[in-house]
């Protein structure tokens, strides 16, 4: 359930986001069908196969967002407001491990969507790699004192430090 919360949240953003996960739709279509609450956009999104092509799904997403009453949505300001879905997902211990692969990926989206700004992710961007040599080696020289132990904590706090610093801005 927690996934479908994030493709939810998510939903209205998905023309911006790169990495943008449509099988993860589907899913949550399916699941939503299954709970007996169809709709003729829903019935249609769960009936895609996967992999799913985002140029097939996208009109379908956008029916199901107008019917919801949301408009798909692009640029900065929708690049803030990921980042700061992110960091609550981060502070409140959900898929930590997925949503630091996000900022990672949306890291090196900055030149697309801030010309050159500065969003406050390169903490992110050292903490994917500690994470994965730790994963993998045991050991990082990415991220002092990290540890598959800890790691999850330390991303927490500079989540909450993000937060601090940028979560007002849109």
């Amino acid at each position: 359930m927690n996934e479908h919360r994030y493709v939810m949240s998510l939903l209205p953003y998905h023309l911006a986001l790169k990495d943008f996960d449509y099988d993860a739709v589907v899913d949550w279509a399916t699941d939503v069908v299954g709970q007996g609450k169809e709709s003729e956009s829903i019935l249609i999104l769960a009936t895609f196969s996967k992999p799913v092509s985002s140029y097939d799904i996208k009109p379908y997403i956008r029916t199901y967002l107008q019917e919801q009453g949301l408009e798909e949505a692009e640029g900065e300001p929708v690049y803030w407001a990921v980042i700061r879905y992110y960091m609550q997902e981060i502070i409140d211990g959900r898929e930590v491990r997925k949503v630091i692969k996000g900022l990672y990926n949306l890291y090196f989206e900055q030149e697309r969507f801030g010309q050159g700004k500065d969003f406050g992710l390169s903490d992110f961007y050292l903490l994917q790699h500690a994470w994965d040599d730790l994963k993998y080696n045991n050991v990082t020289y990415y991220y002092e004192n990290a540890t598959l132990g800890n790691i999850k904590d330390l991303c927490k706090v500079k989540a909450q430090e993000w937060l601090g610093k940028y979560g007002e801005r849109r």
